[in-house]
């Protein structure tokens, strides 16, 4: 499970086990990204997928499509088409894809399939 907190100052992504156990945890603020993983959990190690590329993936979902098409490598496309949002590496290769539904009026993230990591982030709101 992954929180998401979303303040002016920056958001900070937290993984957790199903017992609230923090995995790890990500600030983005204007100093930068700092992050910190419980230890044993390093990349490579066991099944996590390294939690820069869960907050990438998450600000992917999140932030204007002309913002990010302006910071991809050469020959990388990330397109709005419909309810998704899909990134292709330079061969058009799906690397990440988001599904939006409507909220309240608004086009908010669902779920993200990251497919060369190989997981799917479902995101749900807790109100606030």
């Amino acid at each position: 499970m992954t929180v998401l907190t979303v303040q002016p100052q920056g958001l900070r992504l937290q993984g957790l086990t199903p017992l609230g156990v923090p995995l790890f945890r990500i600030d983005y603020d204007a100093a930068g990204i700092h992050s910190s993983t419980l230890p044993g959990l390093a990349p490579g190690v066991g099944a996590m997928p390294p939690a820069a590329q869960v907050l990438a993936d998450v600000m992917l979902s999140y932030w204007p499509l002309d913002v990010w098409q302006k910071q991809l490598p050469d020959g990388w496309s990330l397109n709005d088409i419909g309810d998704k949002r899909e990134l292709r590496d330079a061969d058009g290769k799906l690397v990440t894809e988001i599904t939006y539904e409507k909220q309240n009026g608004n086009r908010v993230p669902h779920s993200i399939a990251q497919h060369v990591f190989k997981y799917n982030i479902t995101i749900q709101y807790l109100g606030g």
